[in-house]
């Protein structure tokens, strides 16, 4: 659950001014087709090189985050020009994990009937098991 961004920034010249987010769970998103996808959510930025400024996420849209996509731009960027460049010196992340979530089907193995031989050996262990302890004890 991803909550807000922080970001220090290089300096002003070399600042993005828009980030754009995917929650990518299929993992599909790049350069080269991101214009294709809707972006979950996009946040204006301002300057910051202090990391100061917290950018609030909608929490809702990124709840079961397990790729996160990120594309920061300038507004004044021009794709001819080769010298234009972003840079960023930190990105935090603040959210909370809470582990995969296992859609997976579970397999069991389960004693329909009591098997008699199997039990003499649990309760045979279990009774080396009490002496070793008793002996060290």
């Amino acid at each position: 659950q991803l909550r807000s961004i922080q970001l220090t920034m290089h300096g002003q010249d070399s600042a993005p001014t828009l980030l754009k987010l995917w929650n990518d769970k299929a993992d599909k998103i790049d350069f080269d087709n991101h214009t294709e996808h809707k972006c979950q959510q996009s946040i204006e930025l301002a300057f910051d090189n202090q990391c100061e400024i917290h950018w609030k996420t909608s929490q809702h849209k990124f709840n079961d985050l397990t790729v996160l996509k990120m594309l920061f731009k300038k507004e004044d960027y021009d794709e001819d020009d080769n010298d234009t460049e972003i840079r960023l010196n930190y990105i935090g992340l603040k959210g909370d994990y809470k582990g995969p979530k296992s859609r997976r089907a579970v397999h069991t193995i389960y004693e329909a009937a009591a098997n008699p031989n199997d039990h003499a050996t649990v309760t045979s262990a279990q009774q080396k098991n009490e002496a070793k302890n008793n002996f060290i004890g």
